[in-house]
């Protein structure tokens, strides 16, 4: 049952669906079940979930093998943050150690891998690498790397019930919530290599920590009751609510104007896109590239919001019938 009347999420970019999703979902399952360290209960939650509904909508563009990629990673990723939130602090570290044990900025696995989350890691991964270039190979790998080190921080936060103050929480956030990698991701799906010069710049900076930040706040707020059910400590909701010392509707519509606030600074930060060209002396084929870059950041961005407002794992059914409920009786 939800504790608050969800908010409406307002998102200035034009929401898209991949064509090949069912096919691509068909064929992420089955090579997740050829594996044998998933079985079919798992994808079957995985189903009822949506996973493949999600990424058809984040990336609207992917082809299909890349598109089943792309669901057989995210699949992944959820079910190992369903396995985490069930271990003691020890295992959680040991699973997390092997699998950023295989990450040390280079493609090569440094020590083989260990248990089932860490095995199908390396199977995946093998997977985006053939396909992805050393550059991009190396920026995904160490963006999931430093997800799963602050994942472990947040499992710690909450087994000590410790609650971090907002501006260490937006840091910490920005890295375990996944989206750098989902980002990243562009490069493999739509097989996009971000120009080096503009992604050292400022510019791109401030547009990633701003679509990081709104996707982490919709995250937050639709998973508030299922995380508060649970005892997590790390939401935005919670945090918020614990240090302005109010309501959680309060906290809510704090969230609410702040992610508004962030999806200005975005549009904003956009604006400078031609200037920031002119300064770097992009060509035009590179200036292309970070267009389309920032293209699947808004279509992640959109994917997220659509997916989180249906889905079973926040509380989207229940919503929607709900909804449908009340128009009957109206």
């Amino acid at each position: 049952m939800l504790t608050f009347e969800r908010p409406e999420f307002v998102l200035p970019f034009h929401a898209h669906t991949n064509p090949h999703q069912a096919i691509a979902g068909a064929n992420a399952r089955r090579w997740l079940l050829s594996s044998g360290l998933i079985g079919a209960d798992q994808l079957a939650q995985a189903g009822n979930e949506r996973y493949d509904e999600l990424l058809a909508k984040m990336y609207p563009h992917a082809g299909v093998l890349e598109l089943e990629v792309a669901i057989c990673w995210l699949t992944w990723y959820f079910m190992l943050d369903d396995f985490l939130d069930k271990q003691d602090i020890h295992s959680a570290r040991e699973t997390v150690r092997s699998i950023t044990g295989q990450i040390h900025g280079d493609t090569q696995a440094r020590i083989e891998p260990d248990g089932m989350m860490a095995i199908l890691w390396s199977a995946i991964w093998i997977r985006i690498a053939a396909a992805a270039s050393p550059r991009s190979q190396q920026r995904f790998l160490l963006a999931q790397r430093d997800a799963l080190l602050s994942n472990l921080q947040e499992i710690e936060n909450r087994m000590e019930r410790r609650i971090p103050d907002l501006f260490s929480f937006v840091a910490l956030r920005r890295l375990s919530g996944g989206m750098r990698t989902v980002f990243l991701f562009n490069g493999y799906a739509d097989h996009i290599e971000l120009p080096a010069a503009f992604e050292r710049h400022p510019l791109h900076m401030a547009l990633s920590d701003a679509a990081n930040d709104v996707a982490c706040i919709t995250n937050d707020i639709l998973s508030f009751d299922k995380e508060a059910a649970n005892g997590e400590t790390n939401n935005y909701v919670i945090v918020v609510q614990h240090h302005m010392r109010g309501s959680i509707r309060q906290a809510v519509d704090f969230l609410h104007h702040l992610q508004a606030a962030r999806i200005e600074a975005y549009l904003h930060a956009k604006k400078q896109l031609p200037q920031v060209f002119r300064q770097l002396h992009l060509p035009p084929a590179q200036q292309v590239r970070a267009i389309q870059y920032l293209r699947g950041v808004e279509d992640a961005l959109s994917g997220l919001r659509d997916w989180s407002l249906q889905t079973p794992r926040y509380g989207g059914t229940a919503v929607a019938h709900r909804n449908q409920e009340q128009a009957i009786s109206d």
